[in-house]
């Protein structure tokens, strides 16, 4: 992105952040006369996430209240000014009267993507998927950041080194670290992703007695995570962060532990894990997502359980993206 979209969004991510009253799992209202994404392409009056720059793309609009939840992140929201919107009714329905209301989203991706037809600005135009470089001539440049919408699926892949996940098992202190992980999943509209499967490989099981931690014989096969939703939300700081937890049921992952005292078969890991998205309003080709275990409902069997690591995330296609 350009250092202007990027103050841009960054300013008006603060004051979306310090006016909302936002809980765990996202907006609940809106002080007056926010700025926030709208859901129908072409349906906002302005092109800057601070409602400034009616020319170009008109993605954002003024919200007065959120209304109502339609799914996930996306909101009925009543509008500034009466006739902006889309609809008469604060669930969005009906087209006709006064439309005081429109869909918009409270978190949302934006992808690098390709333009039909000459280059030509406002928005800004970049020369290729990473939309980070100007060197062409403008009639050349065609890419351009947009939030995903609608029915649009990118898909995405990570890596990261070692993540640890630390519990008891038999009344026991345990470690289990992975040396590597590989993600794969696929973000759509309203700041989702589906089929997120971690898969972490060259695991080991450690013991800890009274501050030491020791090697144990036991042999920890490949964890493969079940199918994982991950939604953005409101973070503690500028970004968004992201929750991840099963797309059916309780539980995130089987382990399985063999060859020592400890064996265990398909123990249950189960909860949700929140990431944070350090860089997500910066547009970029590979973001890094940092877990923590302050960011975790996580437990291995009844015994509550903290994760680590890191990963670095990207598009399968290599197009640059960003979250906010």
């Amino acid at each position: 992105m350009s250092s202007n979209r990027i103050r841009v969004l960054l300013v008006s991510l603060l004051a979306v952040f310090g006016a909302l009253t936002m809980s765990a799992v996202g907006a609940t209202s809106a002080s007056a006369a926010e700025c926030l994404l709208v859901a129908n392409a072409g349906a906002g009056e302005f092109e800057a996430p601070s409602c400034t720059g009616a020319a170009g793309n008109k993605d954002y609009i003024k919200v007065a209240k959120l209304e109502k939840k339609l799914k996930e992140d996306e909101w009925c929201a009543k509008i500034e000014p009466v006739g902006a919107g889309e609809f008469e009714k604060n669930t969005c329905e009906g087209a006709a009267g006064t439309k005081e209301f429109a869909k918009v989203f409270t978190h949302g991706f934006w992808v690098c993507k390709e333009k039909a037809g000459a280059g030509t600005e406002p928005p800004i135009k970049w020369d290729d998927h990473t939309c980070s470089t100007k060197a062409k001539a403008l009639a050349e440049r065609k890419w351009e950041w947009r939030p995903v919408r609608g029915a649009e699926v990118f898909p995405i892949e990570g890596t990261s080194g070692v993540s640890k996940l630390e519990s008891k098992l038999a009344g026991l202190r345990v470690i289990i670290e992975c040396a590597t992980d590989k993600l794969t999943g696929e973000i759509e509209t309203a700041g989702s992703s589906k089929n997120v499967v971690i898969t972490y490989e060259t695991c080991k099981l450690y013991e800890v007695v009274k501050y030491v931690k020791k090697l144990t014989t036991c042999t920890v096969p490949n964890i493969k995570t079940k199918k994982l939703n991950d939604l953005l939300i409101t973070g503690t700081g500028i970004g968004p962060e992201d929750e991840f937890e099963p797309a059916e049921g309780t539980v995130f992952a089987l382990i399985n532990i063999e060859g020592c005292a400890l064996e265990a078969k398909e123990a249950k890991v189960e909860g949700k894990q929140i990431c944070q998205l350090p860089e997500g309003p910066v547009g970029k080709v590979e973001h890094e997502v940092v877990c923590s275990p302050t960011g975790g409902t996580l437990k291995l069997g009844a015994n509550p359980a903290s994760y680590f690591g890191t990963a670095q995330v990207k598009l399968t296609s290599g197009s640059g993206w960003g979250a906010e």
